[in-house]
């Protein structure tokens, strides 16, 4: 009876130890990977070319307060190559007698007359009257003058004066009946002005 059982018994434990081998050597399962949470998208940097850039806007032009001098619209403008000698030739009529029209050291000069035949020696033709002369050449701005540069002075609402800038802060120009041609510093000045600079090439307005 014992002897049979054991038969029947021995299968049966053989059976479950191979199974629990088998069991044992079999790969682990692998898990799935998770997936991964997505990244946040950074919008977009949009770089701004250069034409869309914003043009800076000028900044208008102020009289300063108590000022005389008429600032023109700020702009370069080369020096005259001939302001040195313009000057120079313009104080040899120093003295010269004041004559209302006149236009020559033999008949005297009036202010405008003076400084008409002094450019005209050069080649330069300007306009005749003060008023006019306002219209020859380029502004030039106060902090910018030359030798050579025309000076006009306003009387009133309109320009009654001219002369010319001879550097170290002064200007030569025909002042007035008794007084004749005269070298006046630039700051004595006690009334508005403007000031052009004339080249070689430029004709009459």
């Amino acid at each position: 009876m014992r002897k049979a059982l054991a038969l029947i018994l021995l299968p049966a434990l053989a059976l479950t130890l191979c199974a629990c081998a088998a069991a044992a050597l079999a790969p682990a399962p692998t898990a799935a990977p998770a997936a991964s949470a997505p990244r946040p998208t950074r919008p977009p940097i949009l770089l701004q070319s250069p034409e869309a850039a914003p043009t800076p806007t000028a900044k208008p032009v102020v009289m300063p307060e108590g000022s005389r001098y008429l600032p023109p619209t700020p702009s370069p403008v080369p020096l005259n190559p001939l302001g040195q000698e313009i000057a120079d030739y313009a104080r040899e009529f120093l003295g010269c007698e004041y004559r209302y029209g006149g236009k020559s050291p033999e008949t005297g000069f009036d202010c405008s007359g003076l400084v008409w035949y002094v450019y005209g020696r050069f080649g330069i033709p300007l306009n005749r009257t003060a008023a006019d002369q306002a219209k020859n050449g380029v502004p030039v701005p106060a902090e910018e003058i030359a030798p050579g540069d025309i000076i006009l002075f306003y009387r009133g609402g309109w320009i009654g004066h001219a002369g010319i800038c001879l550097g170290d802060g002064q200007y030569i120009h025909a002042m007035d009946v008794g007084i004749g041609v005269v070298v006046s510093p630039m700051d004595e000045i006690r009334t508005k002005y403007v000031i052009r600079r004339v080249f070689a090439d430029e004709g009459q307005e």
